[in-house]
């Protein structure tokens, strides 16, 4: 069973999220915890896949799973199909980034639809409306080897949040709808990742700021 006890996982449930993530599996596809059945249904291959390690939460059973060298959960359909009035949010500790504009998380097909978080060399994040444009980096760059909550909402503005306080607006660019699959985790990089969110909401400042603080 997924855990679902921490005060983080409680605040993120209460706000509703279409798919919750939390990366507590001790092997095969990360289960849903939104209560909507949006489990991952696929790994696509590679080298790495390192299960039950340590978490960003304050609470000693917090885990996290590392990904490395191609090895990304996928599920064979979008999320959500909104293409305003949404918001993406994790937690994540990356070690090393090879190549410019890597998944963090995408909903849609990144190269023709659909919108998710990259991370570039510079260790900053900035979206992608796929086949329409890339936006603005974040202002703050995230720490090598640190684990930092990171989130991104869309509400006619795309806003950047790291830590739970704002952090660069990207842009006004309105994303193609989302087609095909979602996908967590790309090739170039190696992170921790853990309770991946999507909601079909703009959640507040205080909303974003709450989840950093119950963690």
């Amino acid at each position: 069973m997924p855990f679902r006890s921490s005060s983080y996982a409680s605040a993120v449930l209460a706000d509703t999220p279409v798919a919750y993530w939390q990366y507590q599996e001790c092997s095969g596809m990360p289960i849903d915890s939104s209560g909507n059945s949006r489990d991952m249904t696929s790994v696509t291959s590679g080298v790495g896949l390192a299960y039950r390690q340590t978490g960003a939460l304050s609470d000693v059973r917090d885990k996290s799973i590392f990904q490395i060298g191609g090895s990304a959960f996928e599920r064979s359909s979008p999320v959500s199909t909104v293409t305003n009035g949404f918001t993406l949010e994790m937690w994540v500790k990356v070690e090393l980034v090879t190549n410019n504009d890597q998944i963090l998380i995408y909903n849609g097909n990144s190269g023709a639809d659909g919108w998710g978080v990259l991370i570039d060399t510079d260790f900053k994040y900035q979206y992608l409306a796929g086949g329409v444009a890339f936006g603005t980096a974040a202002t703050t760059a995230l720490t090598v080897n640190t684990w930092h909550h990171i989130a991104l909402k869309r509400s006619t503005t795309w806003t950047y949040y790291l830590d739970g306080s704002p952090n660069g607006t990207g842009g006004t660019t309105t994303p193609n709808t989302p087609t095909t699959k979602t996908r967590a985790g790309d090739g170039s990089v190696q992170r921790y990742q853990s309770h991946i969110a999507i909601y079909e909401a703009a959640l507040t400042d205080a909303q974003i700021a709450a989840h950093y603080a119950a963690a």
